[in-house]
């Protein structure tokens, strides 16, 4: 179970690679779990309202959120640091996804401006 959020739990996606899960929650958290032991891994917080949608890159070291706040944010799914926030929407975010591109930045708000910083991905937004 996802015990440890304390509202209702919006996703749930599996990584790429089979060993993570993410779940993104009403409370306004993100989470990273364990598929083999289904312990939380990472809270991840920083919108500042609910989150719909979690997902990760192809190479599952990168999260990116959609939320009701009007955001999206890219993470890294290895330590819960929060890489970028994508603003400029004048609604919530009902979904975002990463693209294995790996270079540049495209989005409907914007692009991270850290290269480096998202290897094998750039965050894409779908706002809507």
């Amino acid at each position: 179970t996802l015990a440890q959020h304390t509202d209702w739990v919006r996703s749930a996606s599996f990584s790429p690679d089979g060993l993570f899960v993410a779940s993104a929650s009403h409370d306004g958290t993100a989470r990273i779990w364990s598929a083999e032991t289904g312990r939380c891994l990472l809270t991840l917080s920083g919108h500042s309202d609910w989150v719909g949608a979690a997902f990760f890159s192809s190479d599952s070291r990168l999260l990116v959120t959609a939320s009701y706040d009007g955001t999206a944010r890219l993470w890294s799914a290895l330590s819960g640091e929060s890489i970028h926030v994508l603003v400029g929407n004048t609604d919530w975010v009902r979904a975002a996804a990463c693209s294995p591109r790996g270079s540049g930045s495209s989005g409907g708000s914007g692009g991270a401006d850290d290269a480096d910083r998202r290897p094998a991905a750039d965050a894409v937004l779908l706002a809507g």
